[in-house]
């Protein structure tokens, strides 16, 4: 396959993938040495994508801790060598996901990539939280911002809600400009509001939704496909 077919297929797959992810998605580079992934821990947001970059012998990409984890495999698993890059697209659950080479792994050759949630901002304006009500995915943050007077951010409906400030209660004000709260929890819509104003009618609703989305490999390039998947399927039956 000539490299301007590779490129249009390239173009067209990165399209298609943006219209699935945030504008804000960023390309992030591992490059592989003899025996190491660099970096070997990468921070990425959701709908990332990485890329790894060959530059030496015959390794692997592949998902998991290494022999003994009952799901090697089960995200992505790809050769990495002189005919084949590869890239994969995060967007799986906020989390940590493990790698390694299934020729190295034993040599140390193992890498994490970390996947972050987006962060959605909420301001107080006056007696009113704007917007007051967010959707947002598990593990996202919701970020609220002072802008004048007293005010808290207090998790529950109200006085009168027994699990009051059970799952967060913070001042927001001139010396607490900002609270964060990351969603970890249960699906669901999660009340709140500020104490000294919640007559006033000063409350809002954060609702997580589940990740609707599953990781997408990315292109990679052959020689040839009949020649990669003989020789993919010979060399993962050596060390497995």
């Amino acid at each position: 396959m000539n490299r301007m077919l590779l490129s249009a297929v390239s173009a067209w797959l990165c399209c298609a993938v943006l219209t699935s992810s945030p504008a804000s998605a960023t390309t992030h580079v591992v490059n592989q040495g003899p025996l190491s992934f660099d970096p070997a821990t990468l921070v990425v947001t959701r709908g990332d994508t990485v890329q790894w970059n060959w530059s030496i012998g015959i390794h692997t990409v592949t998902s998991g801790t290494g022999f003994a984890d009952p799901n090697v495999g089960a995200l992505f698993d790809a050769p990495l060598d002189s005919a084949n890059e590869f890239s994969y697209v995060f967007f799986d659950t906020v989390g940590a996901y493990p790698y390694h080479c299934i020729p190295h792994q034993l040599d140390g050759m193992t890498g994490t990539i970390v996947v972050t949630g987006d962060t959605t901002d909420v301001t107080q304006i006056g007696l009113l939280f704007s917007p007051a009500n967010v959707n947002i995915r598990q593990g996202d943050t919701v970020r609220w911002t002072w802008n004048d007077g007293p005010h808290t951010v207090t998790s529950g409906t109200g006085f009168a809600d027994p699990n009051v400030g059970a799952l967060f209660d913070a001042p927001l004000d001139s010396a607490n400009i900002t609270f964060l709260y990351t969603f970890t929890d249960t699906l669901g819509t999660y009340p709140y509001h500020c104490i000294p104003h919640q007559l006033e009618g000063m409350n809002g609703t954060v609702t997580v939704e589940a990740n609707p989305f599953t990781g997408v490999a990315g292109p990679d390039f052959p020689v040839d496909p009949l020649e990669k998947e003989s020789t993919w399927s010979d060399l993962k039956a050596l060390f497995r």
